[in-house]
């Protein structure tokens, strides 16, 4: 495994990216921002039909085909936008 300091954020914070170093798959994501949350890339696990999300993160790049997760309640469902710089103030 291989990790990437990703500084280009929306957030401004550093997101930790880890990925294999053989092939560069994605493995998972680390934020300062939710310390309690791993992204894990559903793409590598070997059980995928058992794995049930119980988060839905950054759903504002959510594609426009795809639909909200039925089994995640909507508290659970973080950064659905980025504030503009007028919505800060």
């Amino acid at each position: 495994m291989k990790t990437y300091a990703d500084t280009m954020t929306d957030s401004g914070q550093t997101l930790i990216r880890t990925f294999c170093g053989e092939c560069g798959s994605t493995l998972f994501a680390f934020t300062p921002l939710r310390e309690d949350i791993v992204s894990i890339a559903a793409g590598s696990l070997d059980d995928f039909e058992s794995w049930v999300p119980n988060t839905e993160q950054y759903c504002m790049h959510r594609a426009d085909f795809l639909a909200k997760v039925d089994c995640v309640e909507a508290q659970r469902r973080l950064v659905t936008h980025v504030m503009s710089e007028a919505e800060k103030e």
